[in-house]
């Protein structure tokens, strides 16, 4: 499976020292990037559409420390090696250090002839969401301590059923899996797919580091042929197969690796209410009766007591009033 040289052929009448020395001495290996882009578009597709790009280091899980930079080719100008496209990247490469060569792997749409950049994450077709055409392939990435590549392989091996169509080795820790789908699915469908295989990862391997921004449609990841800004290594084709998976297929395969969600709290039966009973059951004059006999021990006011003397036959009328009133309802309660 693995397929060490692709990653650094040698030069035409040189030998692979010679060979070596010359990518030390650049920025980036190109090489192992066309190889990479030819499987990702076909290499039969010179006019398909590639946005390489630049990105900045980590600063924490899942973060950068500032935004990518972009370069829209195509598949012909990349295998040329495009003495314009290969200047400014290299130039971009020492003029920034800590930033590594990647490319969005999902493939955008056409440009619309009516489009006008905006700025911010679109202002470069092919940058956004909105941009990006039906999705060929899958990919994925998972690190743990102590787990070699081969292991890591195994693992994929596991996720997906089959070896990865093409693996890069990154010049870290980790190696990115791709594989080809059979037929293109969207990017939403992408997404659902992607999530799936984040969650079956986090399940197999408690602990382990996957990238979750993985699921997006837009991202961009590793090219092999640039330089592992943290320990120096060139990133590399891994090895490769001719392997295909189905959408359908894999994503039953996903689903079944993972635990069946938790069934719901079962709630206590509820009882049944009883019905109301009609108004004329209901007998409550004890009740009413006692707040009677309360209220007929309550003096009213009279003359003396504080109370202005305009108001004490108000006062004494209202206690009056209310006591025909609770009389009343009590007859009738009653009746």
């Amino acid at each position: 499976m693995k397929s060490p040289h692709l990653s650094m052929p040698a030069r035409p009448g040189g030998n692979e020292l010679e060979t070596s020395i010359q990518f030390i001495c650049t920025a980036m290996a190109w090489f192992p990037a066309q190889c990479q882009v030819a499987m990702l578009r076909g290499s039969h597709r010179p006019e398909a559409q590639v946005l390489l790009s630049l990105f900045p280091p980590e600063v924490g899980p899942d973060k950068r420390q500032g935004g990518s930079i972009y370069y829209p080719a195509t598949v012909g100008q990349i295998r040329a090696s495009d003495p314009t496209l290969v200047s400014m990247i290299e130039a971009d490469l020492i003029r920034l250090p800590g930033y590594s060569l990647g490319l969005i792997v999902n493939e955008p749409l056409s440009i619309p002839e009516d489009w006008q950049p905006k700025i911010g994450n679109g202002a470069t077709w092919g940058a956004s969401i909105a941009h990006i055409a039906p999705c060929r392939w899958l990919f994925a990435e998972c690190e743990r301590e102590g787990l070699a590549f081969a292991g890591q392989l195994a693992l994929a091996v596991d996720v997906f059923g089959v070896e990865p169509t093409f693996s890069i080795h990154t010049g870290g820790t980790s190696l990115n899996c791709y594989y080809a789908l059979s037929e293109a699915i969207s990017p939403e469908k992408f997404r659902e797919l992607q999530g799936l295989v984040i969650a079956v990862y986090q399940y197999l391997v408690p602990g382990c580091s996957v990238d979750q921004t993985l699921v997006e449609p837009n991202k961009e990841m590793r090219l092999a042929g640039g330089f592992h800004p943290r320990t120096g290594q060139i990133a590399s084709i891994y090895g490769a197969t001719n392997n295909e998976i189905d959408a359908a297929a894999v994503e039953d395969r996903l689903r079944a690796l993972l635990p069946p969600p938790p069934a719901p709290p079962q709630l206590p039966p509820m009882r049944p209410r009883s019905p109301l009973a009609p108004l004329h059951l209901v007998r409550s004059t004890s009740t009413l009766a006692d707040v009677a006999e309360a209220m007929t021990r309550i003096s009213p006011f009279t003359t003396g007591q504080g109370q202005r003397p305009d108001l004490i036959g108000y006062v004494g009328w209202g206690w009056a009033a209310v006591k025909d009133a609770v009389a009343g309802i009590i007859r009738l309660w009653s009746w």
